[in-house]
């Protein structure tokens, strides 16, 4: 299938299948004898999976270290079940520190609020 088709079917943005191929997270497409990039499914199983990845808050370079194949090869679910344990415990973490900020917030307004 051609770019456009793929765009279509997965939601993203050609400039975007270019870019992730640009980085090395999509395999370049062959080229048909017009020139046009020709993909098959497995670009598009990819394209989805670096799509949830980002959506999961997953940067690139680590969707990158955890895709060692370009070639749109899901990574083993040992590896997906590793790095989402991973992500969980960043986000328990940055969720801890907001809730910290959010209470020496609520202090000092009383603070402020008694001194008014």
């Amino acid at each position: 299938m051609r770019i456009g088709e793929l765009a279509r079917q997965t939601g993203i943005s050609i400039s975007r299948i270019r870019f992730y191929e640009a980085r090395g997270l999509l395999a370049q497409a062959p080229r048909a004898a017009n020139g046009y990039r020709s993909y098959g499914a497995d670009a598009a199983d990819a394209l989805r999976f670096l799509d949830q990845a980002q959506r999961l808050g997953f940067s690139l370079a680590e969707i990158k270290r955890g895709m060692p194949d370009p070639n749109g090869a899901t990574p083993s679910p040992s590896m997906l079940v590793a790095a989402l344990q991973q992500k969980e415990a960043e986000i328990d973490r940055l969720i801890e520190a907001a809730l910290a900020k959010k209470k020496a917030i609520a202090t000092l307004l009383v603070e402020l609020q008694c001194a008014v």
